[in-house]
């Protein structure tokens, strides 16, 4: 175990998490919180995502864990029940091609400290190949589902959305202690088709969590 200042944040490295003392100046808030990372990752993976990843967690001695295998909600499930038997305050969830930076890292943390009743906290992130599609979804004031980015996002330090996604999204432990069990599941059609009509395991997990 060791302590360090570490971009700002006091931190105590402690293994499975780092405890760190962070401070939002907008909210004036503090909060001490154990933080840890997770990702599911294939056996030969993205590059980049690999060094960015390292490089942006390391800047703040978050330790990543990983989980690997052919069933990635399997994988991610054991990981979170893992984090949050071990004690830990704060999950990152990333995906294996993620990209991401120090400064991301730390507006999401800030970010929790200063909403503190927030369950969990998705950053915007464009689908890939799409440029104006958001891997969110969520309601104008009508009702109507919205997926693009609207100006309103630019509104608020949080939006409430519907449906979200796991690269470099924040969760509070509290969330899944009464979460019940799966968390993540592939569920078919109504015909048992994995055609239109099924649910992927993020969409059920999203449905779920809501």
């Amino acid at each position: 175990m060791s302590d360090q200042q570490t971009n700002g944040l006091h931190v105590t490295n402690q293994g499975v998490f780092v405890e760190a003392e962070i401070t939002d100046e907008t909210s004036g808030k503090t909060e001490v919180l154990k933080i840890s990372s997770l990702t599911s990752v294939p056996r030969l993976g993205f590059t980049d995502h690999h060094r960015v990843s390292l490089a942006s967690l390391n800047a703040f001695s978050i330790p990543l864990y990983t989980t690997g295998g052919a069933f990635w909600e399997q994988g991610m499930q054991n990981g979170l029940d893992k984090l949050v038997k071990d004690g830990t305050d704060i999950i990152i969830t990333l995906d294996y091609d993620s990209i991401f930076f120090p400064e991301d890292l730390k507006n999401l943390l800030l970010l929790a400290v200063r909403h503190p009743e927030a369950d969990a906290i998705v950053p915007l992130q464009l689908k890939r190949g799409n440029h104006n599609q958001a891997l969110f979804a969520m309601e104008d004031v009508e009702g109507h589902p919205v997926t693009f980015i609207h100006p309103t996002l630019a509104t608020a330090n949080l939006t409430p959305i519907k449906i979200g996604h796991f690269g470099l999204t924040l969760f509070r432990t509290r969330a899944f202690k009464d979460f019940p069990k799966p968390w993540l599941l592939n569920v078919p059609n109504e015909k048992g088709e994995w055609e239109n009509g099924h649910l992927n395991a993020d969409i059920y997990f999203w449905k779920k969590f809501k």
